[in-house]
């Protein structure tokens, strides 16, 4: 099973991509939190989208993954996070050795305004955001995806999202 992680921060548009993957290509698609929360229902604080032990919570992911692909299934998506909000409100990067045991293949990042961001997050958890924390959240989000991809010497796309056209080359890429 070759993995395609595709990162970004809350509110970028992440499971929108996801989506028009699967109904153009019908890649296996993973959310991991989801998978996580599948492991462990309490792992995460549903509402205020920060994350109660990131350590042990990427453990869960990774037995999430386990539990759920098999090494026949060819290439799936997984929707998830290179950084995270620690309970302080910190940005918390996820050791490079969890991507490492992920076995990617490939890194797929989504990026966009960070107004945008925000506004998106206000309709999603009614929650008010400051466009420096959004922005700077996005800044170490694609510097670690960067750092992941260094280590594991794999390719690492970035795309705009809601991007018709960076759609169409990530469709080309994974099918390819």
């Amino acid at each position: 099973m070759a993995i395609v992680f595709v990162g970004g921060i809350h509110g970028v548009g992440k499971s929108t991509f996801c989506q028009h993957i699967y109904e153009r290509t019908g890649l296996q698609w993973f959310m991991a939190s989801a998978l996580i929360k599948a492991e462990m229902q309490s792992a995460i604080a549903v509402e205020s989208k920060v994350v109660v032990n990131p350590i042990d919570n990427q453990e869960l992911l990774l037995r999430g993954i386990r539990n759920c692909m098999r090494p026949d299934q060819g290439k799936a998506l997984l929707d998830g996070h290179f950084t995270l909000l620690n309970a302080g409100g910190e940005i918390v990067a996820i050791d490079t050795d969890v991507f490492v045991r992920l076995g990617l293949e490939r890194i797929i990042v989504i990026r966009d305004e960070a107004a945008a961001i925000c506004s998106r997050l206000r309709e999603r958890v009614r929650q008010d955001w400051s466009i420096s924390k959004i922005s700077a959240h996005q800044d170490a989000e694609i510097n670690q995806a960067h750092a992941v991809a260094i280590k594991l010497h794999i390719p690492i796309l970035l795309i705009d999202a809601f991007d018709a056209n960076g759609l169409e080359k990530a469709v080309q890429i994974l099918v390819a």
